[in-house]
Parts: structure tokens; C-alpha cells; sequence
């Protein structure tokens, strides 16, 4: 292999992983209180990258609960400085109810008006279902 087939070859790479979809980490506004602490969620699309970021932050895996962290605000805090999203608790509902229907988290912004026109179609096939009875 000569310079430029090597200097081509490593372009590609950086371009492949530049492609790669970026899996985000996502912590939400809630403050729960949880014993002297104030508690908020911790959720991401893809599992290993919620432990990893869990991890990276200083929380055992053993509070992960089925889809995601119940986390304290310093543990929030540093979160966000390793580059989770933070999210309202709205946009987090609608994110999980996305997860449940599509499989994936999706886009946090349109979450919301996702979730409600689903709920909007559900309501309007009852109210058609009821008066066809």
C-alpha cells in the first residue's frame, strides 16, 4: 500500500464513524424527593450506553430499573457535563410512550405532539365505538 491509499483508508474510517447514529442519554426536569435527596430520571435509547453513562457518573447498576435511572441532582448535574440531554418530564413521558409503541425514544421535541395524537386517535376510535353500540 502506498501513502495515499492509506491516507484514503483512514478518511473512510473517520467518515464511518462519523455516520454512526449517536445514542444520547437523556435526564428529565423532575424533582422527586427520595429520603434527603431530590430525584430525577436517567433514560437513553440503546441499554449500554444508559449503564455507561451511569457509570461514568458514579451509579450502580443496581438502582437501574427495567429502562432507566432514578438519579439525585449532583449525579444530574454531572451528567449533563458528560453530555446527557436534559428533557422535561413531559418530554420524557411522551418519549417512553413512544419507546412502547415504535421501539425507540425518538426525537424529544416532537415526542410530545406524537404521544398526544395518539392519544387524540385513541379517544376519537372509543367515542366511534361507543356510539355504534
Amino acid at each position: 500500500m502506498d501513502d495515499t491509499s492509506l491516507r484514503t483508508e483512514n478518511c473512510c474510517e473517520k467518515t464511518k464513524r462519523g455516520m454512526e447514529s449517536r445514542v444520547t442519554v437523556f435526564v428529565d426536569d423532575m424533582r422527586a424527593p427520595y429520603r434527603r435527596m431530590l430525584m430525577c430520571h436517567m433514560i437513553a435509547d440503546d441499554e449500554t450506553e444508559l449503564h455507561k453513562m451511569a457509570n461514568k457518573i458514579g451509579v450502580a447498576q443496581r438502582w437501574y430499573q427495567k429502562d432507566h435511572y432514578d438519579i439525585c441532582l449532583s449525579k444530574r448535574t454531572l451528567a449533563v457535563k458528560y453530555g446527557a440531554q436534559e428533557i422535561t418530564k413531559r418530554q420524557l413521558g411522551a418519549m417512553v410512550l413512544n419507546r412502547r409503541t415504535t421501539g425507540s425514544l425518538g426525537n424529544p421535541t416532537t415526542a410530545e405532539d406524537i404521544a398526544f395524537a395518539r392519544f387524540a386517535s385513541k379517544k376519537q376510535h372509543k367515542r366511534k365505538r361507543v356510539r355504534l353500540s
